[in-house]
């Protein structure tokens, strides 16, 4: 097993990721560090890093650096970005920070924290399209993606720290605010392709933004689920982004999601996404939890397994990634699968079902068995808990409580407990109809009873008020033949139809 560290040094904040590589390949996130340590403060007066800053830095690495050793981290990546990138006595700091803690820093460029940034969004949301921006603490990044491709970037040396610096210290903040404002407007009007670029879907990165989704999913029953893709319509986002810039610092660490450590810096944060909310005309706001670190990680994952840098599919990617970390990429999943989506396609008229819902209950098929990861008893009430935990990119919010539902559902169970947090938003006639679908993955699990594949294919026939399902095998199939048709009286209710199961 091989164990990352990947160090974002950032103008506001040092963050580390620490990321486990199985020998099966797949991967996942074990650790989170941050520490804000505020290393632009004071940068625009003389260009130069200030002692305090890096002071609080340099401490903040020894912290890692024991981290990084407590984890037995065998490859560690860190970068500096724009407070390193813009500081005239950078280099006084990097030989610091290799002195006294044995810290190698690269620094990268504008353009790369880009596209690391755009590595670590389009291998994690299903977007094809779309207008990037991270808003740091010295610096915004703004990419341009098409068809799943950078197509331009840009670095524009403002963030955070530097735009509250600069515009919002001073008593008469209304007035910094129209000054900031004027500021970010006119460094927009000189990026000639953004203009290309509007009414496509805005992918936020950073903190300052991740902030603004905390504040607004305080009122979405699906906001539990995962703060990586959550969306937000723009008439919603440019109201409570007017509130959060006109909410003076001592007292927006009140709004929800929003904490003491950001609150005299968050105006500054945002302005960067309202101005450019107002300038795109958005419709619609994707937050995304993955950015810099997750794209260096890809970028050296990747090239180590000899992959593309942008993954074909984002949900099959993401799937892969969790059969093999649960121990369920095995036939008897795969074979599941290949049954559960033959019943439904011959089956989709009964519903009729969309190919949303075909994506779905594929998902579900994959991951059907995933409870097993923590014990045989109850295992369709783990397999829903991880589903809904596990991370599945690919997926907005709603889309994975489907598919946990799914999971759950694969035994015939009940979930009332674990559903009714969703009930009011999801509606009774969503959930009857994934009832339905759970069905045919409870048939396809059956016709496998042995785990052994003895059943090579199906040919399924409705009509005349059943629905025949033939076992195309040459061995014996009593056995799948008798789990099944214990569900018969389910279908029945699900379809109103008899189904009958019978050996080819």
């Amino acid at each position: 097993m091989e164990r990352y560290g990947i160090i974002d040094l950032g103008s506001n904040s040092v963050r580390m990721n620490i990321v486990n590589v199985y020998k099966n390949g797949s991967y996942s996130l074990v650790d989170q560090a941050k520490v804000m340590v505020r290393l632009s403060e004071g940068l625009a007066d003389g260009g130069t890093l200030k002692p305090e800053p890096i002071t609080r830095t340099l401490n903040a690495i020894k912290l890692f650096n024991q981290l990084i050793e407590a984890y037995g981290v065998t490859k560690v990546v860190a970068v500096a970005t724009a407070a390193v990138r813009q500081a005239s006595n950078a280099s006084d700091f990097l030989d610091a920070a290799l002195r006294e803690h044995q810290m190698t820093f690269e620094v990268i460029s504008g353009h790369d924290e880009a596209y690391y940034d755009y590595l670590g969004v389009v291998n994690t949301i299903d977007l094809r399209d779309f207008l990037m921006i991270d808003t740091g603490g010295g610096s915004t990044e703004l990419a341009w993606v098409v068809n799943r491709e950078i197509k331009e970037s840009v670095s524009l040396p403002f963030g955070s720290v530097i735009l509250t610096e600069r515009y919002l210290s001073d008593a008469n903040r209304l007035k910094g605010l129209e000054k900031a404002e004027k500021f970010i407007r006119k460094a927009y009007k000189e990026v000639p392709w953004l203009k290309e670029a509007k009414g496509l879907p805005v992918v936020g990165l950073g903190g300052s933004l991740r902030s603004v989704a905390k504040v607004h999913r305080g009122k979405d029953p699906l906001s539990t689920v995962s703060l990586h893709n959550y969306r937000m319509p723009g008439s919603d986002l440019a109201n409570l982004l007017a509130d959060i810039v006109k909410t003076p610092p001592d007292k927006v660490a009140d709004l929800p999601g929003i904490g003491k450590d950001r609150s005299d810096i968050i105006a500054g944060g945002v302005l960067p996404l309202k101005v450019l909310a107002n300038v795109m005309a958005l419709e619609l706001f994707v937050v995304s939890g993955n950015g810099l670190r997750e794209g260096l990680f890809f970028s050296r994952y990747f090239k180590e397994k000899n992959m593309p840098m942008v993954v074909p599919s984002v949900l099959d990617h993401s799937l892969e990634n969790v059969r093999k970390r649960f121990n369920v990429d095995n036939p008897h999943t795969a074979h599941v699968r290949k049954l559960t989506l033959r019943l439904f396609d011959a089956l989709r008229l009964l519903g009729p079902y969309s190919d949303d819902e075909r994506r779905l209950l594929d998902a579900a098929s994959h991951l059907h068995d995933i409870g097993m990861h923590i014990e045989y008893y109850n295992h369709h009430r783990h397999g829903f808990y991880l589903a809904l935990n596990a991370r599945l990119c690919g997926l907005t919010n709603e889309e994975i409580v489907k598919v946990a539902f799914l999971v759950g559902h694969h035994r015939e169970s009940k979930l009332k407990e674990d559903l009714d947090r969703y009930r009011g938003v999801m509606g009774k006639e969503t959930m009857d109809r994934l009832r339905r679908l759970a069905v045919l993955l409870q048939i396809a699990e059956r016709i496998d009873r042995s785990e052994s594949q003895v059943v090579d294919d199906l040919v399924v026939t409705p009509g005349n008020g059943e629905v025949v399902i033939r076992l195309v095998s040459e061995k014996d199939t009593e056995l799948e033949c008798v789990a099944t048709m214990r569900i018969a009286e389910d279908f029945e209710k699900a379809y109103g139809l008899k189904m009958r199961v019978v050996r080819e």
